[in-house]
């Protein structure tokens, strides 16, 4: 999974496909194609991608922020991989994820915040919020460290006034979809049936919310 954002639409032609906002893009390789052009900006020590650049006039896509379909991805990928000898990296942290809220307490240091344990599966988290709707065992969605906001906020690996926090939570408002706000502040699961919830832990938000894939 990978974000899509369209730059002003003055450049409507130009969009940037977000891998990890997490890599530290020190270098960058343009790959001109017959009818687009490809620049690729990536960490040249560990030859992580970043993002990738993408200028083509045949794209049609008004959205200003989406999610990436897998097809897409993977023909951009491909036409990289084809012309150019390097060996980059690819690796998919610009994520929304579902995941389980199996703990709340309050934030140590601050009245209005709340310190979360959220189950994502295969791994719990510690996400600092302010929201109070997050009650234990709603499932909700949330941005990963090295994912992007639709309002360019970079999500990071951090601290919140001293206690860590490891992603985001993600409303309904952020995304867009503000017809299903009772959904993403109560159960982004709410389709799926009850004794099959747990098991869905960890899977992409698109899996469940197909309105979110662009291109």
């Amino acid at each position: 999974m990978a974000i899509l954002v369209k730059y002003d639409i003055e450049f409507n032609n130009i969009f940037e496909l977000i891998y990890n906002t997490s890599v530290i893009s020190d270098d960058y390789e343009i790959i001109n194609l017959e009818k687009s052009k490809l620049i690729v900006h990536y960490d040249k020590n560990t030859m992580n991608v970043a993002s990738v650049v993408i200028e083509q006039n045949s794209i049609n896509h008004l959205k200003q922020w989406s999610i990436a379909s897998d097809n897409f991805k993977s023909k951009i990928e491909e036409n990289i991989n084809k012309n150019t000898e390097k060996q980059y990296i690819f690796t998919d942290k610009a994520t929304i994820n579902v995941g389980k809220i199996i703990e709340r307490s309050p934030h140590p240091k601050s009245e209005k915040l709340f310190v979360l344990k959220v189950d994502f599966g295969n791994e719990v988290k510690q996400i600092i919020t302010n929201t109070t709707y997050t009650s234990k065992g709603k499932y909700l969605a949330w941005y990963n460290a090295g994912s992007l906001s639709p309002d360019g906020n970079e999500i990071k690996l951090g601290e919140v006034m001293g206690v860590s926090s490891e992603g985001m939570l993600c409303s309904a408002d952020s995304l867009g979809l503000t017809d299903f706000k009772e959904e993403f502040e109560n159960d982004v699961l709410a389709s799926i049936e009850n004794n099959q919830k747990d098991m869905k832990l960890g899977e992409n938000i698109t899996n469940f919310w197909p309105e979110l894939v662009g291109l």
